[in-house]
């Protein structure tokens, strides 16, 4: 561009010029006027060599800081292209370790299984040999066949599902990380995808929690997808409590639940001390869900009764009451003593791996249907 702009705007007018003065001096000059005019050609003509290469340098720099200005393009995409894949690869390692502990627990079941029925093979074919001829001795073989046919269904249906509840679960999230590992004190994945699914489709928007983990997790996610709402969780020790704030914070739904710090403290139910939460530590507010996971058993016999009686008054006429690990002596126990404490409301047991109980309120069971 410099090049043309030279040519058409200074050469050309110039040229034009000199051819002019140079037959304008021959003509009134002579000879000695050609000449000085050569040498005025010759000067004018070293004049635009250097802004030719003036230009040309200026060019020359132009290109370079170009050149520059793109490789510095190419480093950051390369750098983010970079990251985006590490990012990617960690999330891959995250679910290839999930699916490897999710594999080891099977695997261990069915070494647990295939143990028992090596035991009971044995013990058959004791029987069997002392027995050989008895019609007791068949029944007994049948008995037992049907007993080992029917856990082994049960134990696979429970780990399809499972499986199912948790690949329903990442699929519908997409979580930036992976979960913990679900395994242990943990809620199952069965029991997670029930309490999304309940906070979603029945659009629960003031959830309380007495214990905290991947449930809050999981429920701060569904308010997120609500686009309103709060799960408030209750912690007794400081490090479980940071711990789920930590967890929460890693996925980005902190916005959607938060976690106190709310230490054992005595309680009087009818006469009866307890160790439960401080709830002075929490605001004063009414929920239409509220989950039991808390306290632990090693607080002491049916540590998690206080739960309805101690929150009773903050629940909603449509409130839902939640209490996982169904399936265990004191649970079941518990459960009881709330039925009778909450007269009308409607007992559901979902099917879950470590079992779960249900119950509504009235107004509750008709938003549901």
């Amino acid at each position: 561009m410099f090049e043309r702009f030279l040519r058409l705007k200074v050469i050309v007018p110039v040229l034009a010029a000199m051819t002019a003065i140079s037959i304008a001096a021959y003509v009134g000059f002579g000879l000695t006027g050609l000449v000085v005019m050569i040498t005025c050609w010759q000067l004018m003509l070293f004049g635009v060599v250097a802004m030719v290469a003036r230009g040309q340098r200026l060019l020359l720099r132009d290109n370079r800081e170009q050149l520059k200005r793109a490789n510095r393009q190419l480093a950051d995409r390369a750098t983010a292209e970079a990251a985006r894949h590490d990012e990617l690869l960690q999330r891959l390692i995250g679910l290839s370790r999930e699916v490897a502990a999710e594999r080891r627990q099977r695997t261990e079941e069915h070494r647990e299984t295939q143990a028992w029925r090596k035991g009971a093979g044995a013990q058959l074919k004791a029987l069997e040999d002392k027995y050989a001829t008895s019609s007791e001795l068949r029944e007994l073989v049948e008995k037992h066949s049907e007993k080992m046919t029917s856990q082994v269904a049960v134990t696979g249906r429970k780990q399809y599902a499972k499986v199912d509840a948790l690949s329903a679960l990442y699929y519908g999230l997409r979580p930036p990380k992976p979960f913990p590992t679900l395994a242990g004190w943990a809620a199952s994945p069965d029991l997670l995808r029930y309490l999304f699914n309940l906070v979603h489709d029945e659009r629960r928007s003031s959830v309380i929690e007495c214990g905290s983990g991947v449930t809050t997790l999981v429920m701060a996610y569904a308010m997120r997808e609500l686009g309103g709402g709060k799960v408030i969780a209750l912690e007794h020790l400081a490090e479980f409590a940071e711990q789920t704030r930590g967890l929460l914070e890693e996925h980005g739904v902190s916005e959607w639940a938060e976690v106190y710090h709310a230490p054992l403290t005595d309680v009087k139910i009818d006469g009866q001390s307890w160790q439960w939460y401080d709830l002075t530590r929490i605001p004063e507010s009414e929920y239409d869900l509220l989950v039991v996971d808390g306290p632990p058993a090693t607080v002491g016999e049916n540590a998690r009764f206080p739960a309805v009686p101690m929150l009773q008054d903050r629940l909603n006429v449509d409130a839902v009451v939640v209490l996982d690990d169904h399936e265990r002596r004191e649970e079941r126990a518990i459960g009881k003593r709330w039925r009778e404490q909450l007269s009308g409301w409607r007992p559901r047991y979902p099917k879950h791996d470590k079992g779960t109980l249900e119950l509504r309120s009235p107004e509750a069971e008709a938003r549901r249907l």
